[in-house]
């Protein structure tokens, strides 16, 4: 029997079939109610992330696995929980159906010049002054292949896009017409119509789009940050869309949230902003327990979760 401490408020019928699966658990619901670092390092399993929780690292403690109910986990204190030999597991993939479908969105828009339209409609306008066009044919660079990427990907094959995927590996992935290494990246920047961000935030991609990477990209071509926003140079972003080094963009994530209204990227014309709500839907949780189950039959079984399990080298 292990002793799980939940730390995240939940709706009631997910609350129940999360009691109803752990029967034969010590379940402890501390979601509702201040709680202690004490109380946190008693427990084997926790499910979420407080403060306290790096607190109760720092003393004698049970916890054997965290399972994060994020998908990034780059404010967890990492190292420590090398250390102290605990599992890690992540909410990646609980989301990539709401990420992906926004993403294709923001594309929509920019060829149906849906945006200009909706603006239009405030004054009143019918008007038709736009080059109205289709994603059919465009080339599509989406960096990152992992369950976003590749659901992504899947979706714009329907559109008749050539989909071209960027990760560490260049392993040959799922609905990529072609993949390519990181290191492989400046060369296929120029011929990409669309580039998707969809990384992870780590030491090697914390200010990835910088002014020498949006100097390499066409100057027709068209940027989506869905990922994290420290993976941007905001202010390098800001330069490339008002000297039009780059067409256009849309941005889900920044490094200061919310998105200061004094930030000038408000008052370019050709960037769609949206306040982080790509993650945004329904089914965020019951995904993420469909996960957590899956690797509690196996922890069970004295085996390691696997899904979503954090390697702490890679930092993901």
């Amino acid at each position: 029997m292990s002793k799980v401490v939940n730390l995240i408020k939940l709706k009631e019928p997910l609350l129940q079939r999360v009691k109803s699966e752990l029967a034969d658990d010590e379940f402890v619901d501390l979601s509702r109610q201040a709680y202690t670092a004490a109380q946190i390092a008693d427990a084997e399993i926790i499910l979420g992330y407080s403060p306290a929780v790096a607190v109760a690292l720092k003393s004698p403690n049970q916890i054997r696995w965290i399972q994060a109910f994020s998908a990034g986990v780059d404010n967890f204190p990492l190292a420590e929980l090398k250390r102290q030999n605990i599992y890690l597991t992540t909410a990646s993939g609980a989301n990539a159906q709401s990420v992906a479908q926004q993403a294709v969105g923001y594309l929509l828009a920019d060829v149906r010049h849906l945006q200009s339209d909706a603006e239009h409609r405030l004054s009143k306008e019918w008007t038709d002054l736009f080059h109205r066009t289709e994603l059919t044919g465009r080339r599509v660079l989406i960096m990152g292949t992992g369950n976003i990427g590749r659901i992504l990907a899947g979706y714009l094959r329907a559109f008749e896009m050539h989909t071209v995927g960027i990760s560490r590996s260049g392993r040959a992935t799922k609905n990529f017409d072609e993949v390519a290494t990181m290191a492989k990246l400046p060369e296929m920047l120029p011929s990409a119509d669309y580039v998707i961000n969809c990384l992870p935030l780590t030491s090697e991609t914390r200010g990835l789009v910088n002014q020498d990477f949006l100097s390499k990209m066409a100057k027709s071509a068209y940027y989506v940050n869905v990922g994290r926003g420290g993976t941007d140079v905001d202010q390098d972003v800001y330069q490339a869309l008002a000297n039009k080094t780059i067409r256009g963009a849309a941005l889900d994530v920044f490094n200061t949230e919310p998105l200061s209204q004094d930030s000038p990227l408000w008052t370019l014309p050709n960037v769609m902003i949206t306040p982080h709500t790509a993650g945004h839907t329904n089914f965020y949780y019951a995904r993420i327990f469909d996960y957590f189950f899956e690797n509690l039959a196996a922890y069970k079984q004295g085996l390691k979760p696997t899904r979503n399990l954090i390697n702490y080298d890679k930092g993901y």
